[in-house]
């Protein structure tokens, strides 16, 4: 899911931040450098499963969600720096979910955001988005992940409606692939008994070794403005993974449509789709997910709000089932 979720108060920050164009010459003159924040709380569920059998490993608790934003505005230059953290506690159930304790099912996750944007000319911008992400839980030390990415890009405004960008995408991914070094010697002792042991070795050896994923990829990004206070964000990408482990090295694919609409002064709404596929050729195996999102968003007062978010992945591979996610969000949010 790490992907696939990036954290809500900063993805609408950077995207309006990307398309603004400073202060009107008219306007009265405000402070280049702006702090804000929010602190959002309330219920998140997540099911997982397959189509056969059901969704059978579920957790389902509470998440805090604090967030921190310093942005600075003074031409040519547009700066955004965000930290988000989000912590969450629950209880696990399903058939195939092995730690349902509520101390095996809390975790924190660490999001922080840098883009830094230049204005050349009136149609041309050059841009530099920097991303870190890392999962940290008490269960299963095999699920969490370090992830880290950046991204240059140079944007031409075509007119008043449309603007297109051609970027590259670095992305590197990494995770433990066991539960630690305790697992790997016990893994080595096993091999002291068998006779044929070259490939038991190796695969021991791997098992005290973290997965790492290398993404080279190139985008090309196309974003309209839309009557009604719409924008639609599309962008293909494709390049290549590099893995360290398995022959799992594979050329990558995705189609993503980010659609943003506000609604009066109170309601704003962010609507996803991506299909994602990967082609090992090695292993002549295809894996792919497709991916949608809603997100709503009503405010109360300035400081007030309540905000909704449901994710729904549905994902296969050449050698394995149908799986499906499906990740919920409900809270209150205050702002400052």
């Amino acid at each position: 899911m790490k992907s696939i979720v990036l954290s809500l108060s900063v993805f609408f920050l950077a995207g309006s931040f990307a398309f603004a164009d400073g202060v009107s010459e008219t306007a009265p003159k405000k402070s280049s450098v702006a702090f804000t924040g929010s602190i959002a709380t309330g219920m998140l569920s997540d099911f997982n499963g397959n189509f056969k059998d059901g969704a059978n490993s579920n957790s389902i608790g509470a998440y805090t969600n604090p967030t921190f934003n310093l942005t600075y505005k003074q031409k040519p230059l547009n700066v955004l720096f965000a930290y988000d953290l989000t912590a969450f506690g629950g209880q696990g159930f399903g058939s195939q979910n092995t730690d349902q304790a509520f101390g095996n099912n809390i975790y924190f996750e660490h999001e922080a955001f840098l883009r830094i944007i230049g204005t050349m000319t009136p149609k041309w911008k050059a841009a530099m988005t920097g991303y870190f992400w890392n999962h940290k839980g008490t269960g299963d030390q095999a699920g969490n992940e370090t992830d880290v990415f950046f991204q240059p890009s140079i944007e031409r405004k075509l007119n008043d409606k449309i603007s297109v960008a051609a970027a590259y995408y670095y992305e590197r991914d990494s995770h433990p692939d066991g539960l630690g070094l305790s697992v790997n010697s016990k893994a080595l002792d096993s091999v002291k008994k068998e006779t044929d042991t070259t490939e038991k070795l190796k695969d021991a050896i791997n098992s005290g070794i973290e997965t790492t994923s290398e993404y080279h990829t190139g985008k090309i990004i196309v974003t309209t403005a839309l009557p009604g206070k719409t924008k639609l964000k599309t962008y293909v990408r494709a390049g290549k993974i590099f893995k360290n482990k398995g022959n799992d090295d594979a050329f990558t694919y995705r189609l993503n449509s980010d659609l943003t609409k506000s609604i009066g002064k109170n309601l704003s709404l962010f609507v996803r789709y991506r299909l994602n596929l990967n082609d090992n050729r090695i292993k002549n195996s295809t894996s792919w997910y497709n991916m949608g999102r809603v997100i709503a968003d009503y405010t109360f007062t300035k400081n007030w709000g309540v905000h909704a978010d449901n994710i729904s992945v549905i994902s296969q591979g050449t050698d394995a089932k149908t799986t499906f996610e499906n990740l919920q969000y409900l809270g209150v949010t205050y702002s400052f």
